[in-house]
């Protein structure tokens, strides 16, 4: 079978595309080239689909695939999932957290498992070793703490994230650089700590753009996986479908 399972963010849309339960490709599009989606779509026609957005889904998209002759549905907070939602506003919870937590479920299933989405921002999120979603943390990601550095103060320059931090930073640059980087590592291992002392033998995932780049100087056991959101958005609407059935 194959399927689609549609990532919207605010910057790019990401298109995972699943061949007989497995991720077979991983397309990235801008928001503005919906055509090019649709076209892809119509050549390559998938049996069902599904869109998680964190952004305004584009009418143009919806519109496209109600002419296509497959099965999608939209993630929201009413969507049936394989494990129990305890979040107190499922409406607010950002879908990709959502879908995040269902692809650590997925693979290690009644475990204690907290995934770290490294993005725009940065999620923790729990799912308990008897798949309950506990709920989790939302912080500053690492490039917002640069911008930030530099648009709240009058003389501080923007600058990009190092390859690795300088403890002893003999300049501006390189002060920003490493603070920036060396207190979202400190933050990471300390809330994997906090997390580890109140729930024990917890797994961590790491996903999101920062994930590979911040995993290799954080000093814990972290799987990463790059494409766990849309791991998770497959298993929803596999999910969806037998449950339909």
């Amino acid at each position: 079978m194959l399927s689609y399972c549609f990532d919207i963010g605010n910057t790019r849309i990401k298109l995972g595309v699943f061949r007989e339960h497995q991720l077979d490709d991983v397309l990235f599009f801008d928001h503005g080239e919906v055509n090019k989606i649709l076209k892809y779509c119509i050549n390559h026609t998938p049996v069902a689909v599904i869109i998680s957005s964190t952004a305004v889904i584009p009418s143009a998209l919806l519109t496209g695939l109600d002419e296509l002759d497959c099965h999608y549905i939209v993630l929201t907070g009413d969507t049936p999932v394989p494990i129990w939602n305890n979040y107190a506003t499922p409406s607010t919870l950002g879908k990709d957290r959502l879908a995040g937590i269902i692809g650590a479920y997925q693979r290690n299933p009644d475990r204690n498992n907290l995934v770290i989405d490294a993005g725009t921002c940065i999620t923790y999120d729990l799912i308990d070793n008897e798949n309950i979603y506990q709920g989790g943390l939302i912080s500053p990601g690492l490039r917002m703490r640069y911008e930030a550095m530099h648009k709240f103060t009058a003389k501080l320059p923007f600058v990009e994230p190092p390859e690795d931090y300088i403890l002893t930073s003999n300049n501006t640059n390189d002060a920003l650089q490493s603070g920036g980087l060396l207190g979202i590592i400190t933050e990471i291992e300390g809330v994997i700590k906090r997390f580890n002392k109140k729930f024990r033998k917890i797994n961590v995932f790491m996903t999101g753009g920062d994930a590979i780049f911040l995993a290799k100087n954080i000093e814990n056991e972290i799987f990463v996986v790059p494409n766990l959101v849309l791991e998770g958005l497959h298993t929803i609407l596999e999910y969806n479908i037998n449950h339909e059935e």
